[in-house]
């Protein structure tokens, strides 16, 4: 839709359409994507009031951004099926057959349209905060990564305006060599984006559209620099297709909240309590030793100031990779983050498995560190990261999304089971 962003100021003034139809429900919201040249990103807000067949609304940005409103109108002509009218000028009308699917109510574009659009929201409440304002790209990674274009600033500008625990918040380059990896403070980068080298082949030591930071800290940063004015776009980073890799798990959000705050003793607990008896049983509901080593919490540096839980693990292999005669040593990293495709009542934790090493199982006892001597390729680290997501999403009656290389390992249309 290339007319958008030319009109969208003086059609925001639009009033035929601002005014809630006498008898309406209260507007539901939706989060819409495959809508061209509205704003910089490729997700935006639709809020949408429906009294019987008539449907009316505003196409929104982003939380945070600054593009206009557009109006919208529509017809539900038939059960499942709308047109909805974007008021532009000329008005661009699209039809859409509804779904129910993946704990979401969505409404598609038909497969023999010309254009792939849809709008989504949760079968039961709303959207977060974070699926509201960030938009991840379709071959991007959903947590980990901020891309960030500015504007020209001084750096007494920048210094004015943004909160010092965020210039202070270590940053590195996304998919550097983890042994080469240099972390710097995001105010480094900054600096580097609006002073670049007068060398014009020197390379910015993390580049502002491509930088790896802390899970947990991606809304804030968001948030925030959208809302210094010192930025064109601020959001989740583009990379290459392996970046749509995920491993998390879905629980409620007031297991880890207390009193609206992040609870590092609820989130610490809940681990405490619940691997041991997800790496105690296999699924034949054996029972099997498990150790837990080396534990190190680390708690992020800016609100909402989630935890970083990291160990080494030390399990079966029947457990962790329903594999019989060997014992799995590996280093287990848990991350709480609000995450773009939670609700609004829950919260997700990011599952990382790194490191992992096998010894051969000659008793029923854990061997010492000096018999994990084999190392496992990333499609085993793959299947333990699924066993421990899927073992915490059926402890908590949450769901689970652990993809790698296109192959859905658990997600939530799975009727998740240890």
């Amino acid at each position: 839709m290339n007319v958008l962003r030319s009109i969208v100021t003086l059609l925001s003034i639009c009033s035929a359409f601002a005014a809630v139809p006498a008898g309406a429900q209260a507007p539901q919201v939706y989060v819409i994507s495959g809508l061209e040249d509205y704003t910089p990103y490729t997700k935006h807000i639709l809020e949408l009031t429906w009294k019987g067949r008539e449907v009316s609304g505003w196409l929104k940005p982003l939380l945070g951004d600054k593009t206009p409103p557009i109006a919208v109108r529509g017809d539900n002509y038939e059960d499942g099926k709308l047109s909805l009218v974007i008021v532009t000028s000329p008005s661009q009308r699209i039809n859409f057959v509804k779904s129910a699917r993946s704990g979401t109510i969505r409404w598609e574009t038909p497969s023999t349209s010309d254009k792939s659009v849809m709008f989504s929201r949760p079968i039961t409440g709303d959207w977060s905060e974070a699926a509201l304002t960030l938009a991840e790209h379709e071959c991007g990674p959903m947590y980990g990564m901020v891309g960030v274009e500015f504007t020209p600033a001084t750096m007494a500008e920048v210094e004015r305006k943004l909160p010092k625990e965020l210039l202070d918040l270590k940053v590195s380059e996304y998919g550097a060599d983890p042994a080469k990896r240099v972390e710097i403070p995001f105010r480094q980068v900054i600096k580097e984006e609006l002073s670049p080298p007068k060398n014009a082949d020197a390379t910015p030591q993390v580049p502002a559209r491509g930088m790896a930071v802390p899970i947990g800290s991606e809304l804030y940063m968001v948030k925030t620099l959208r809302a210094s004015g010192l930025v064109k776009s601020a959001n989740l980073g583009a990379a290459g297709c392996g970046g749509a890799d995920r491993s998390y798990f879905v629980v409620k959000r007031n297991l880890f909240f207390a009193d609206g705050s992040f609870s590092r003793d609820k989130f610490v607990s809940f681990v405490d309590a619940g691997l041991p008896q997800i790496l105690g049983t296999d699924d034949k509901n054996r029972k099997w030793e498990s150790r837990i080593a080396e534990p190190v919490i680390k708690t992020v540096s800016v609100p909402p100031h989630t935890t970083a839980y990291r160990m080494k693990v030390y399990a079966a292999s029947r457990v962790t990779r329903r594999e019989d005669g060997f014992w799995d040593r590996f280093q287990l990293t848990l991350e709480p983050n609000e995450n773009v495709d939670n609700g609004k009542d829950e919260y997700t934790v990011v599952v990382t498995v790194e490191r992992l090493k096998i010894a051969k199982q000659s008793t029923a006892r854990i061997p010492s560190d000096e018999w994990f001597t084999k190392d496992l390729e990333e499609s085993a680290e793959a299947s333990v990261t699924a066993a421990i997501a899927k073992g915490f999403t059926a402890l908590s009656n949450g769901w689970c999304a652990v993809e790698r290389e296109g192959k859905m390992l658990c997600d939530r249309k799975q009727e998740v089971s240890r």
